[in-house]
Formats: C-alpha cells, sequence, structure tokens
C-alpha cells in the first residue's frame, strides 16, 4: 500500500478513488466543473473551517466526481487530521519544526485539513483501474501569505522528484506533477502519483491519485482539485465534514 501522507510532497504518499482511462499526462485536460471555465480573477477570503473545501465522501458517490465503476468509497480515518500552525510545522512538509513554525507564522497560517479515501477493493481495484486520493487543504489570512505557500509547496515538489505536467489551469494559479515510484502491490505493474497544486484567493490545495501508471492520467486529478475550487468559488456546496475522532499529530511521511 502506498505510504501515508503528510505531506502530498513527500515522494510517496497515498489515496482513493474509482476507475480512470489510460492516455497521455499531456492530453488536453477533461471538462470538469472547474479549471478553465473557472474565473482566475476571483480572489475570496475563505474563513475556516477549511474542511469545508475538502473532497467529502458523498462527492465520490457515482453521480459525483467519480465515474461510475461501482467501486464504493471508504474515509481513510488515519489520514484524516485537522490541521494547526503547531501539528503541521511537525511534518515533512518542513525541513524542521522550527522552520515550518517561522515559515507558517510568516504565512499567517490559519489552519488547515487533510483526509483521504480508499477504493473498497483495495490494492486489487488499483490493478483494476481504481485509485486512491489524498488532499490538503489550507488556509491563510490574506492572498500574499497563500501565494507565498503556493510556491514553496511547488519547490518541494519538484525536490521529489516529482515532473511537471500539462493539465489545464484550476483557480488562480495551478500546477500539476507526477511521479512514477514502485509497483502496484508487489506486482509488476508501475504506481504513479498524480497531483495538483492550486490557489484560490488565500486557500492553497494539494490534491493526489495514487494508481496504475498505465491507466491513470493527470485528468482524473485535475477534476478533483477543480471540485474543490468550485466549494472556494461557491459554486459547489461547501459543507464541514462530521468530526472524525482527533489524532495526536498527522502522520510524517519522510521527505524523498
Amino acid at each position: 500500500m502506498p505510504s501515508r501522507l503528510m505531506l502530498i510532497f513527500c515522494a510517496c504518499l497515498l489515496p482513493v478513488l474509482a476507475v480512470a482511462c489510460g492516455g497521455d499526462d499531456d492530453a488536453a485536460a477533461s471538462k470538469s466543473p472547474g479549471g478553465e471555465r473557472s474565473n482566475p480573477s476571483s480572489s475570496p477570503i475563505l474563513t475556516q473551517p477549511a474542511s469545508r473545501f475538502a473532497i467529502s465522501h458523498d462527492d465520490l458517490v457515482p453521480t459525483g466526481t467519480a465515474p461510475d465503476s461501482g467501486e464504493g468509497y471508504l474515509t481513510d480515518l488515519l489520514a484524516t487530521f485537522k490541521l494547526d500552525l503547531k501539528n503541521y510545522a511537525g511534518t515533512k512538509t518542513f525541513d524542521s519544526r522550527a522552520d515550518g513554525e517561522a515559515l507558517l507564522a510568516k504565512w499567517r497560517y490559519t489552519g488547515g485539513y487533510e483526509t483521504g479515501y480508499e477504493p473498497e477493493t483495495r490494492m486489487l481495484g488499483v490493478l483494476n483501474g481504481a485509485y486512491f486520493i489524498n488532499l490538503e487543504v489550507h488556509l491563510f489570512k490574506d492572498e500574499d501569505g497563500a501565494k507565498e505557500a503556493y510556491k514553496y509547496f511547488e519547490e518541494r515538489l519538484a525536490k521529489s522528484g516529482s515532473q511537471k505536467v500539462t493539465s489545464a489551469i484550476v483557480g488562480n494559479q495551478s500546477s500539476a506533477w507526477k511521479r512514477v515510484s514502485g509497483k502496484v502491490n508487489e506486482s509488476s505493474v508501475d504506481a504513479a502519483y498524480h497531483r495538483i497544486v492550486l490557489r484560490r484567493g488565500n486557500l492553497v490545495a494539494v490534491v493526489q491519485t495514487y494508481g496504475s501508471d498505465a491507466l491513470m492520467t493527470v485528468n482524473v486529478v485535475h477534476d478533483l482539485a477543480a471540485l474543490v475550487d468550485d466549494k472556494a468559488l461557491g459554486k459547489a456546496p461547501a459543507i464541514e465534514p462530521t468530526a472524525v475522532p482527533s489524532v495526536a499529530n498527522p502522520t510524517p511521511t519522510a521527505a524523498k
């Protein structure tokens, strides 16, 4: 199973959805509810809780963003956290806790949220086209702090060995990334991580999919990121999810 998040900028990461069609990452982006049709100049100042703007379990039913593959989704409770300056600073997103606290304070970080979803059929499903999802949503007091965080997150992705790929813009700013790393469930099938980092106003989000390299494209993660953007723009319901049991700290996946 792919290693858990924290942060998605680490080389390996987890989590979930349904079937995707194969294709080239540089293909034209899919016609998602957001993306190119979103207003690139709209820069709302959003308020807590950040979890309102994350993808929810309800978004993953067949009538939602996910293709109707018959795949069910499970919330990864061990990868679901409410983030604040203290616990987020201690993750491997930063070189040290001290660095994290200094940067987050400089960016005027107000808090965030991380969650993940996995197919009911787990890794067997991935071999047949299903995929995992993980995402993080972060809010800052103003747009300037979000811009600085967005730039830092891109730098971390580049350092992790991920490669930029072509995808339609989501939000005010976005970039798409891909990394092929390891095999799916000890098979001969290459595993691929696709990620999009986006900024909309004072919100920065990172969305990741994990699936079979032969069956995944950047369009899947683009559509998921567009849903986050739609919630930030008020084009889709932004509802705070039901609280889950709290965990002391997010999972500190080592950066590679």
